[in-house]
This record gives structure tokens, sequence and C-alpha cells, in this order.
């Protein structure tokens, strides 16, 4: 038991602690509700596939529903014991019944039965109760410092267990046949016609010990998967001394016929050096020239997108002289620069720019620049005003309205929220039955509904597609144009499993966080045309798990939500940590946004807080809390006007002035 790691307790399939246990006959465990949702998504012909090992699933009795299914599936709730067991450990040794009635008192033993730490009047009365009178209490020392196995398994259990059909029976028996603790009542009604039916004290240690034998033939093939590691370790040392041998021969053959042609290869690699500096310095002033066009033309295409998007016919009519003289003087410095005209670009520009959606391509048929000074484009993700941390006045409410449809289900699951430069609300619903992007007013008016194809992970903003979402399950980027109405403007396959998602009007980058094991969990910048232009890999030992949220600071840096004890970790862009931030009193740290001052904010649900942290890493306190209206927050965002966004488990979104 001392051995024991996170991943015992973590789901494949939601990547946070296992609740309601089922684990399928390989031996692979998931939670109820998260099997549930695969089940009916993955089942073909009453066959699915393990999430983790892949090896196929079928029912033992037939005509049964998914959930009826998903009952034969033995539960391991060992595993909720020793979760909540270590989480008693961790901790603070508070009455757990007292502080039900908002109240802290020191709690000084702990109910192994009914898994809760009692003060010393609740002790007196656990023990007066006649349904609790014969539990057994530990001091809180010992669930400190006594090992797991005296207090959760075997080590646990005196005397009979009762037998779960029969209250007040104890049961004694095993029905060897159904693998069933059971009592006389039971092979009565139930189990009169299995044959095998024994003492539990003499049946328990023969089960025990044929599964202690199934684990030591397991460990053999261990042993044997490390014996083959370390065999193709062996041959890849050899290959690589073969290689270093036959490179050494090379090099010695080389030595040699350049000691023949040396006069003559001298004397042509000075030519070379001199046309190749001439060569150098040409392009290198050529394409800082055309660098700085780019950047220059870039912000005026931002303009004509907002002119057409947003602009009057009279704002229209204005600028269209502008436009005309601005675009000619543009095609002559184009073609003074390049040495050809934008008709002779590349088929592969071409390609690009008809890929970014009807908007882009209204932009492009004006072929853009204006003298015109854009505002410049504060809509992404993480950007905002300015702010400063304030103790007073209290963050204001301003709107609230519901972020269900009438299409959803009775639930939803909103872990992505964006504001636009006009104000609309873009949120992104998780839930298996939704899967889906919605588009509000300010005031909370249904747009837009649409439909990536499968159910999203991680959200942003970016200047030319407006939206960019995640499918790590098939491994693609899908954007989205979101001007008008919601529609899925392109998509662009990727190496890797993405999920949380951040971007940087600054930089032109996105980062994502990469999880396609075997390979250690990575944070990649990517440009907005999806290619990948520096990968920063996270330390296993430091950090076991994914990180839940992401964020890019205007300096440079990464600023990653984890929901251990590190909840927010900053990395430079070499990697090595620049700061750490601990959990203070964050309960689940969920969602993670910031503003342009690099202050973060941090979404707690179980606690129903938001927390506010400087840009070099200091906790300051709740920026809000259940004073200010907020139930369980999922996912934040902040806007241009000074705002931040929040959306709730209940599927409410609430906006608040910082």
């Amino acid at each position: 038991m001392s051995q024991l790691v996170e991943d015992v307790f973590t789901c494949s399939l939601c990547l946070e602690k296992v609740r309601e246990p089922r684990t399928l006959p390989c031996l692979h465990t998931f939670c109820r509700y998260c099997l549930s949702a695969y089940v009916r998504q993955k089942v073909k012909d009453w066959v699915f596939p393990c999430p983790l090992c892949g090896q196929d699933t079928r029912p033992n009795t037939k005509g049964l529903s998914v959930d009826q299914w998903l009952d034969t599936f033995p539960a391991s709730n060992f595993l909720t014991q020793l979760m909540r067991v270590l989480e008693a450990r961790q901790a603070e040794h508070a009455c757990d019944i007292c502080r039900q009635e908002q109240v802290l008192v020191e709690a000084i033993v702990w109910c192994r039965t009914c898994m809760e730490a009692l003060c010393s009047d609740c002790q007196r009365v656990h023990k007066r109760s006649r349904a609790s009178r014969d539990h057994e209490l530990f001091s809180m020392d010992s669930l400190v410092h006594d090992p797991l196995e005296k207090l959760v398994g075997s080590g646990a259990r005196e005397g009979a267990a009762r037998c779960l059909e029969h209250q007040g029976k104890t049961a004694t028996l095993v029905c060897v046949a159904c693998k069933k603790l059971v009592c006389e009542t039971c092979i009565s009604l139930t189990h009169a016609a299995c044959r095998r039916i024994e003492q539990a004290e003499k049946a328990i240690p023969c089960f025990r010990k044929d599964v202690a034998g199934a684990m030591q033939h397991l460990m053999t093939h261990v042993q044997a998967t490390h014996n083959e590691v370390k065999w193709v370790e062996d041959q890849l040392d050899k290959l690589t001394h073969s290689r270093e041998f036959v490179m050494t021969a090379v090099e010695d053959l080389k030595r040699r016929l350049l000691e023949a042609v040396e006069n003559r290869s001298s004397k042509l690699l000075a030519e070379l050096e001199t046309v190749y500096r001439k060569q150098r310095q040409d392009f290198v002033a050529r394409g800082e020239k055309s660098r700085e066009l780019g950047r220059i033309l870039g912000k005026t295409v931002n303009f004509l997108e907002h002119l057409l998007a947003y602009g009057t016919e009279c704002d229209m009519l204005n600028n269209f002289d502008n436009v005309i003289q601005q675009t000619r003087l543009v095609d002559t410095q184009v073609v003074k620069n390049s040495g050809r005209s934008p008709k002779e670009q590349p088929k592969e520009e071409n390609t690009k720019k008809a890929s970014r959606g009807d908007k882009s391509e209204r932009a492009a048929a004006i072929v853009a620049t204006a003298r015109f000074s854009p505002r410049k484009l504060s809509s992404l993700q993480g950007s905002s005003p300015r702010t400063s941390f304030s103790t007073t006045p209290r963050t204001k409410l301003v709107a609230t309205f519901s972020g269900r449809t009438n299409t959803d289900t009775m639930r939803t699951d909103l872990r992505g929220i964006v504001s636009l430069r006009s104000g609309d609300i873009i949120v992104m619903d998780l839930h298996f039955r939704n899967k889906r992007l919605k588009k509000f007013s300010p005031r909370g008016k249904l747009i837009s509904v649409v439909d990536t194809g499968e159910c999203p992970y991680g959200m942003a903003l970016i200047p030319d597609m407006d939206l960019v979402v995640t499918h790590p399950r098939s491994r693609e980027f899908v954007f989205v144009a979101a001007g008008g109405t919601l529609q899925v403007s392109g998509r662009i396959k990727t190496h890797k499993s993405y999920y949380s998602l951040a971007s940087s009007a600054a930089s032109g980058l996105l980062a994502a966080v990469a999880a396609s094991p075997p390979e250690p969990t990575s944070i990649d910048m990517i440009s907005f045309e999806g290619e990948v232009l520096k990968t920063i890999s996270l330390d296993r030992v430091r950090f076991p798990l994914q990180p839940k949220d992401i964020f890019l600071p205007p300096s440079g840096d990464v600023l990653l939500l984890f929901g251990a004890k590190e909840a927010l970790v900053c990395l430079t862009e070499d990697g090595s940590v620049r700061y750490s931030t601990q959990q203070h009193d964050m309960k689940r740290p969920v969602s993670l946004v910031g503003d342009l001052s690099g202050n973060a904010y941090v979404a707690d649900t179980e606690a129903s807080k938001i927390h506010a942290i400087t840009a070099d890493g200091k906790y300051r306190g709740e920026l809000l809390s259940r004073k200010d209206g907020v139930r369980e927050p999922l996912a934040l965002g902040v806007n241009d006007q000074g705002q931040i966004l929040v959306t709730q488990t209940n599927g409410d979104v609430k906006v608040y002035n910082l």
C-alpha cells in the first residue's frame, strides 16, 4: 500500500479521481458515469473496447440495458475507501459533523466505518447510537501514522461481514459459483440451486491465494518486459558503436580524399564564401523589409475585416477612396520588394488564403492597406485592460443569464467561455449529449449554435479564423468563424492530442497542452496556421498530472494550472520554473484566465470562489465568492471592457466588473 501512485485513483476517461469505480474484465477501472457515456458511444453489436487497452468486452447475459450491463461490472469500493482515507490524512483535522453546521471543531477520533472525523461531543453521540455503537474508532494520530492495511482492506475487518441483502444478518458463507458472501437466508432464497457453499473463513483464503498467484504470474510477464527493454537497449548500444565505427572509417576516407584535392577545394570554398556572404546580406535585407511590410498589411487587413463586418454604409463610402489608393500603392511596394506581382504568388499562399473563411476572402478581395491605425485586437483569450487588485469596492454583478438552449439536455457542462469585441459571448458545452458551441448576445439572447463534430476540449480566439477548438480524440484543430452565425471554416490535423488551449495576440501564437501516451505531457507553441514552433516537455516526476488549464501572460512565459499541491506553475521559454504558487485555500481549481498585466484568476468549483494571483505569483486572496453570487464556477473569461465572465455548474453565465 505504501507504493500507491496517483494513477490508481485516476479515471483515464475524465482524468479526474475515480467516482463510483467499475472494473472491466481486463482489470481496468473507470468512473461509472464516464464508462456509461463511453459505452453508449462506442458499443456496437453489444461489444465495446476497453478505453485503455482496447480489449473487447461482451455481456455475460443477453437482453440487458446499458445501465444493467454496467451494474454487472464489479464495483471497486476499496479504491473509494482508500481515497477517502488518504484525503482524511491530508485534510485539516476538524470534525466532519460540526463542519456541516459551519462550525470548525478539532477532531480527536476517526470512525473507520463512517469515514468521518469526530470531536469529543460527536464521539459521545456516536457511541450512544445503536446504529454506530459497534463502529471502531481511531485516534487522529493513528489515522496519520498507522499503515493503510490496518485502516482499509482485510486488516480493517474483524469478525464476519454483514450481509448486504438482509439487514442484521452476518455473511458467514461463500457461494463459490456466484463468488458472493451470503448469509443463511440468502442460501434459502436466492442460492438454493447453487451446489458449492463453503464457510467464509475457509473459502476466502483460497480465493486470496489464487489472486496472489495470478499477481505473481503477471509479475513474471512484467519482468519479461523489463528484460526485453534491457535487450533492446543493449542492441541500440551495439548499433550506436557500429555507426560510430563506420563514421570513423568514412571520415578517414574523406580526410584522405580532401588531402588529394586540397588546393582546388580551398579555392572553391573561398569563392563560395564570398558569394554566400553577398547573397545572404541581400536575402536578410529583403526578408526584414518583407516582414515589416507583412506586419503593416496584417493590421490593415484586420481593420478592413472589422469595417466589412461592423461598419455602416457611410463608413464604407468614407474609406473607399483611401482603400483603393492604398491598394495601388501596396501593389507597387509588393512588386518592388518581391520582384513579382501578387498574381504570381505561389499556389500554396493562395490555398491558405482560400481556407480562411468568407470574411477573410471579402477582406482579401479589397487587397488591403489603408493608412488608418486600427485599434489593437484585444478580444483574444487572456486579454483585458490592465487591472490592479483592490479590496474595495467589491466586484459588481452586471449581467446574468442561462447558458442552456431549448435543444439541450437537462444538464450542461460549460467548460469554456470567451467574449468577442462586439460584446457577444461564446460558451463551450462539453456535456456528452450537447457537444457544441453556443453564441449569446450580451443580454443572453441565443444567436447561433454549431456542432464541431465531436466533443471539444479547449477553445481560444485568434485574429483570422476568430475561434479555434481542440479535438483531442481525432487529433485536430477546428476553426470557427464567429463574426455572425457560428460556422466551421476549416480543420487542421495534428500529430498529437491537444487539450487545454490559450492564445496570445502579442506573440501571434497558440499554446496547447499535448498528452499522447507514452510520450510525456508537453506544452507546444503553435502558429495560427497549425505549425508547431516549439515544445516544452514537462518532468513526469515534478508534474505527474496533466495541467487543467493554460494561460500566456504578456511576459512570454507559460502559466499552468494543476490540481496538485502546486496550484499554479510559471514556466519560462526554456521550460524552467520561474515561480510556483501553493494551493492556499483552493480546494478544487478547474479553470485559469488572465489579463494584459499578467494577473491570473482561478476558478475554484468546490469552494465557489474566484482566486486572484499577481503577475509575480503572489496570492492576493479571493476576487469573487458566494457573497457575490458565485456558485460552483467552471470556466472563466475576460473582455476588453474590464469584465470577468463566469460559467457555473447549474448552466448560468455571469458577468462582473473587475
